[in-house]
């Protein structure tokens, strides 16, 4: 199913109600802040607060991984598409963000080794609404390359951290998740790591010959 931008005058879509933005963590001895979990449309700074308080609760590693799989809840994945829906409705980003994912252990390290100390945020994943509806959208839809179908917006949150490509972008210091869409084209995802975390700054497919070209040509290098 493919998104249909309706006019500007289309009334807000309303997010569904009462739906925890995590499931259960087993063995946790910590839990959401009051007020926080009634909704899957929280933003990524909830995310950051749940995943130190995570962290603090199991130690680095084994918080990381237990909130990389609660973020891919099926209420959590739901919210991201009803928050992509509502934006497409009515045709703008309203400055709103929805935590993805976590950054593996090994892809923060990268991350460490590339960056100054400064420049290192949250691992957890932010998506922006503007790169749904905005000027860089348009720039895509007008390119022909704009994310465009529910089942490819589903993929970006259900398969993160497992994408067919987990590239390096030397020249630009960002993360690559490139997922094999088939008949030769790909959806790249370009992911920057900042002060106030790591951020999705692009996505769009492209063809998968020129994401090979990049790989032999040493611009993009698979992180292991």
């Amino acid at each position: 199913m493919k998104f249909i931008r309706q006019p500007a005058t289309v009334p807000p879509i309303p997010p569904p109600k009462g739906v925890a933005p995590y499931g259960k963590l087993k063995n946790a001895a910590f839990a959401p802040d009051a007020g926080f979990n009634g909704s899957p449309m929280a933003s990524h700074l909830f995310d950051q607060m749940w995943l130190k308080k995570a962290q603090a609760a199991l130690g680095n590693e084994r918080g990381l991984a237990m909130v990389a799989a609660d973020m891919r809840h099926e209420a959590r994945i739901k919210g991201f598409l009803a928050w992509v829906r509502v934006i497409h409705s009515i045709g703008k980003a309203q400055g709103k963000t929805y935590g993805i994912g976590v950054l593996s252990a090994r892809v923060i390290q990268q991350f460490q080794t590339a960056l100054p100390a400064e420049q290192i945020g949250s691992p957890v994943v932010s998506f922006r609404g503007h790169l749904i509806a905005g000027q860089k959208a348009t720039r895509h839809e007008a390119a022909g390359n704009a994310i465009t179908d529910v089942k490819d917006y589903r993929k970006i949150i259900e398969e993160f951290g497992k994408p067919d490509y987990e590239l390096w972008d030397v020249r630009n210091r960002h993360l690559l998740h490139v997922y094999d869409m088939g008949n030769e084209q790909a959806m790249k995802l370009s992911i920057e790591m900042n002060k106030d975390g790591a951020e999705v700054v692009s996505a769009f497919y492209v063809p998968m010959i020129s994401v090979e070209s990049a790989i032999k040509n040493v611009d993009y290098v698979p992180i292991e």
